[in-house]
């Protein structure tokens, strides 16, 4: 019985994996557009094998600060595909794109750490050509952060417009409590 459960887990997490890579492979290439993500980073970010050997490079790169950033430019890269994918789904959050944003500005901030220790890194081992990976391009991308920081416009989950928090109270003053 305890092999069968086992199975089971394993099987669910095969599943789950095959469905984050799927997620990364579909959504992630409109973003090759912004320099944040190249195809070869994007198969990396594909294989657990390759995002082993990206925590490596950036640990070599910048130390322990470069493999907790990968780390992090790993899962904001995952989050932000797994986030297409519900929205594909058809699951929409009014905040999405304040998550999408966010992602997008903790992978800029992420890929610096790689970057501002060495003047050139090392080429990433899952990249044929320096040029093939975004960690080796120094592009400004001060337009990812610049969006991620400006004011969005949205309500909020509590129904208020911004600005409008605490709500405003009636004319007559707040509500008194029932007496006993």
């Amino acid at each position: 019985m305890l092999f069968v459960v086992l199975m089971v887990i394993l099987s669910i997490a095969r599943h789950d994996r095959r469905s984050q890579v799927a997620a990364i492979s579909r959504h992630l290439p409109p973003y090759i557009s912004t320099g944040l993500v190249t195809p070869a980073d994007i198969t990396m970010l594909s294989s657990m094998t390759g995002r082993r050997q990206a925590r490596e490079w950036a640990a070599r790169n910048a130390g322990a600060r470069g493999r907790v950033a990968m780390k992090d430019y790993q899962l904001a890269a995952t989050e932000l595909a797994l986030l297409h994918q519900k929205l594909e789904a058809g699951i929409v959050r009014k905040d999405w794109k304040v998550n999408r944003d966010a992602f997008l500005a903790l992978m800029h901030v992420a890929r610096d750490t790689f970057l501002g220790r060495l003047p050139q890194p090392v080429t990433p081992g899952w990249a044929e050509r320096p040029t093939d990976s975004g960690f080796l391009r120094r592009a400004d991308f001060a337009h990812v952060i610049a969006q991620a920081q400006a004011p969005q416009h949205y309500v909020p989950r509590h129904g208020q417009p911004p600005g409008q928090w605490p709500p405003p109270q009636p004319p007559h003053g707040p509500p008194h409590p029932p007496r006993s």
